[in-house]
């Protein structure tokens, strides 16, 4: 079986959603973002302070490439993961690309319950958080829809189906 990759924006539940589909058909399970943190010993606030984004994007490309090593993993990317270094390219090649999409409104509510561990979420930024947040989804936006399945935001049915398409077709 090639590996499944869950793309989208911050808050859009590809951790949550990620977890639970693994458990469901016992799958290994990769959080990118929860696997920087083990490798650094640093949370991924901490990296970005230290270190700034372009070694952050660093980092994640490489266990990004690790997880193309691995076999019968779903992963939950971090939110900008497919828009930088022809990453979604490589996902798609390496694997089965699903791209949670949810409305802007609703991510907005998610990131601002998680805040304090996304560093794109609670940096200082011009204008307000929600323009910001709409001129970042707006950016990333087609690098996600690049992916092989869309799934809205809430059609679990879609992405359970999707899940078992993938499970018996290789």
């Amino acid at each position: 079986m090639k590996n499944v990759y869950l793309v989208g924006y911050m808050g859009s539940g590809k951790s949550f959603l990620g977890r639970k589909m693994a458990k469901k058909y016992q799958l290994a399970f990769v959080d990118m973002d929860s696997e920087i943190e083990r490798r650094q010993n640093k949370s991924i606030v901490t990296i970005f302070k230290e270190s700034g984004e372009n070694e952050f994007r660093k980092i994640e490309q490489q266990v990004l490439k690790d997880t193309f090593k691995l076999k019968n993993v779903l992963v939950a990317t971090g939110g900008g993961t497919a828009c930088y270094k022809k990453n979604m390219n490589l996902m798609n090649k390496g694997g089965i690309t699903i791209y949670l999409k949810v409305p802007f409104l609703a991510l907005l509510k998610n990131i601002n319950t998680g805040k304090n561990s996304r560093p794109l979420a609670s940096k200082k930024h011009a204008g307000t958080e929600e323009q910001y947040h709409k001129l970042l989804f707006k950016e990333r936006q087609s690098f996600y829809e690049q992916a092989m399945h869309v799934v809205k935001q809430n059609n679990i049915e879609k992405l359970d189906k999707l899940v078992i398409q993938h499970l018996t077709k290789y």
